[in-house]
């Protein structure tokens, strides 16, 4: 049995991999556990060193490994040099302050000494999608190393060379063997290994088929999970022509396959017409086409597979009463492309029914991310309160790091209340600039990938 990796610009296949058997698969886990308690005994610092240069070997393989994204699942290359670069920076913030995140915290408990220890959990599984294929593990494996954790990556069965790339990069950087591997195995052994003792804890980000099983899996045995499950707002006195190229780039981001992109828009009916207008006309100038050209705005989908389920959601759409305004038809040609589409109904068509991140503008029953587009920060906010903080359960190792929006008047952050004239999207978090005073902060950055319960305001790279 293998895994092929096809270039959806062309599909051509580009490579296949081997699935590991039974007996390797063993020698795997065994190797992680040992693994394990090795890197938990090296000081802090010793594995903070190791990630730094993980850092320097994604800036050293950064066209390397761009090029290999673009080439296993289409995205830009542009937006992929973007995510090596990003993910080197997220090793490098890991590795400058997994000193203080570690530290023993004292507390005051009435006892003669209290304090509370970080330590690490042992093996985690991470189970990643395609989209960012980098990015997705990397916001993971950082903090996870770097606390003494080992990992394990079952990554999507589209980006078997990415998952491989990305264990080279530790190991090139110095992390022992066994450190991080990759598992190049089909999803059915990947819920298996879930039950296994030795695994610790499971990290995933997937549909919510997959959430169910891992949840189930993890449940039953008693493992810690993290589990990532977007309307557009534009307000009647927002500046039509920002909001509307914010809108464009929320939705075409990573060629459309975000789960953070905008799918979703309100908008005040007073300038509903007009938004409309301007956005058919920018998503009809969009240039769809080979993803390492510079001038083109969206490259292929990742799989013919996914190209089938999202024109079949545009066939049901319409079969349910929406109309379509662009594209909506299959093109022909060699590659998995798809150009954009805009629908819009009076009635609630519900295409599909869980999370499918793609290029098409469409109805999801719940969301990651929310922009609102106003003049006036503190009437943005008001449909996205402060309580919409979520929190995330801890893996050891990282701990509760706060700052204040009020005082600086910018905050950048994963979601959350995004008011005001110059929201925008950018990489896969979204950019605000909230006034001073406002009051207003963004739900809970989720660059840990859940690798602990806390708030953080960030500047995505």
């Amino acid at each position: 049995m293998s895994m092929k990796s096809v270039n959806p610009a062309t599909g051509q296949v580009l490579r296949e991999y081997a699935v590991l058997g039974d007996d390797d698969l063993e020698t795997v886990v065994e190797r992680a556990v040992s693994t394990q308690k090795e890197l938990a005994e090296r000081s802090v610092d010793r594995r903070a060193e190791w990630l730094l240069r993980a850092a320097d070997g994604l800036h050293a393989r950064r066209e390397e490994l761009a090029r290999l994204m673009t080439a296993e699942m289409g995205k830009t290359f542009a937006s992929a040099l973007a995510e090596v670069d990003k993910c080197g920076w997220v090793c490098r913030y890991y590795a400058e302050n997994a000193a203080s995140f570690l530290s023993d915290e004292v507390v005051d408990s009435g006892a003669r000494e209290s304090r509370i220890r970080y330590e690490p959990l042992g093996v985690v599984l991470a189970i990643m999608p395609w989209n960012f294929p980098l990015w997705q593990v990397f916001r993971f494996a950082a903090p996870a190393l770097v606390a003494g954790n080992a990992g394990l990556l079952k990554h999507a069965a589209n980006v078997p060379g990415c998952s491989l790339a990305i264990e080279s990069v530790f190991s090139d950087a110095g992390f022992p063997p066994g450190a991080f591997q990759s598992l190049l195995i089909p999803a059915a052994r990947a819920e298996t290994l879930v039950a296994d003792h030795r695994i610790a804890a499971v990290t995933l980000t997937g549909s919510e088929p997959a959430g169910r099983a891992v949840a189930r899996a993890a449940g039953q045995n008693l493992k810690k999970s993290v589990l990532e499950l977007d309307p557009f707002i534009v307000l009647a006195d927002a500046d039509i022509e920002g909001a509307v190229e914010t809108a464009v780039q929320a939705r075409i981001i990573n060629n459309g396959q975000s789960c953070i992109a905008a799918k979703r828009f309100i908008v005040s009916e007073e300038i509903a017409v007009e938004f409309e207008t301007r956005f058919i006309e920018r998503m009809e100038a969009l240039t769809t086409g080979d993803p390492m050209d510079p001038g083109t705005d969206i490259g292929p989908l990742a799989t013919e597979a996914i190209r089938t389920e999202l024109h079949e959601q545009v066939r049901r759409s319409v079969a349910a009463g929406a109309h379509l305004s662009v594209g909506g038809t299959l093109p022909t040609g060699p590659g998995f492309f798809y150009p954009p589409r805009c629908s819009g109904s009076g009635r609630r068509p519900r295409p599909s029914h869980w999370q499918t991140p793609r290029t098409s503008v469409s109805v999801r029953p719940y969301g990651l991310a929310m922009t609102i587009s106003s003049r006036f920060s503190s009437k943005g906010c008001r449909p996205a309160p402060c309580s919409s903080t979520e929190w995330w359960p801890p893996i050891p190792g990282y701990r509760s790091a706060e700052s204040n929006a009020r005082d600086t008047g910018v905050s950048w952050g994963y979601s959350g209340c995004a008011s005001s004239s110059t929201s925008r999207r950018c990489g896969s978090a979204t950019e605000a600039r909230i006034e001073p005073g406002s009051g207003c902060r963004p739900a809970a950055d989720r660059t840990g990938c859940g690798s602990v319960r806390y708030r953080h305001f960030h500047r995505s790279v």
